[in-house]
């Protein structure tokens, strides 16, 4: 039991310097001699857990999105629907830019030569199967392939633009955040309400 947790927290570190790696320079600056070099082991010992650097990213993708907390903010879309404020989703920003090397590395990997469909789909699928239940409840049904469109655009702003206040490209003010609210509300609903009118005239 105990080298079971030994060898899953040392998995984890070699994630965690992954996602450090690449807030310094981008996926393309992971570098797997220097992360054995910093954990104090053998690079061949990180392929021992991860046989690819593929799989080694996509893990710490799998990592990354895990941590990227998404539950606060359905609570508060569902409840508050297009009523939802700033004030409201204050909380939901500033605990996912608590995580700032894992929105960095979001960021990053679904832009890198990395990116796994299929595997990010599967890593994804209980973030997307929620969000469907939340604008379901909001319109009932929509036509599935336009929502899903919506919903990756607006997850994707979402990463990006989190990204440079992570990344301290912009600061984290109130006014900033508040900003980035209302582009993000304006980006999810206004499409939504769209494909509402034009499937009830129909």
């Amino acid at each position: 039991m105990a080298r079971r947790k030994l060898d899953a927290d040392l998995a984890e570190k070699i994630l965690d310097e992954v996602m450090r790696e690449t807030a310094q320079g981008g996926t393309g600056h992971v570098s797997t001699l220097k992360i054995a070099a910093k954990l104090g082991i053998s690079e061949p010992t990180v392929f021992l857990r991860y046989k690819s650097k593929q799989i080694l990213m996509d893990a710490a993708f799998s990592l990354a999105w895990q941590r990227f907390n998404h539950l606060p903010g359905y609570a508060v879309v569902r409840s508050k629907a297009q009523a939802v404020s700033f004030e409201d989703f204050r909380p939901v920003f500033q605990d996912k830019l608590i995580h700032r090397k894992e929105v960095i590395y979001l960021h990053h990997y679904l832009a890198s030569i990395y990116y796994h469909h299929d595997f990010v789909k599967q890593v994804r699928q209980e973030y997307f199967a929620r969000l469907d239940e939340t604008i379901l409840s909001l319109y009932g049904p929509l036509p599935t392939e336009p929502v899903h469109m919506i919903e990756e655009c607006f997850l994707k702003a979402e990463i990006d633009n989190l990204s440079y206040f992570a990344d301290r490209l912009y600061p984290a003010s109130e006014d900033n955040l508040r900003l980035l609210f209302s582009a993000l509300k304006g980006f999810f609903w206004a499409p939504l309400e769209d494909l509402a009118r034009s499937s009830a005239l129909k």
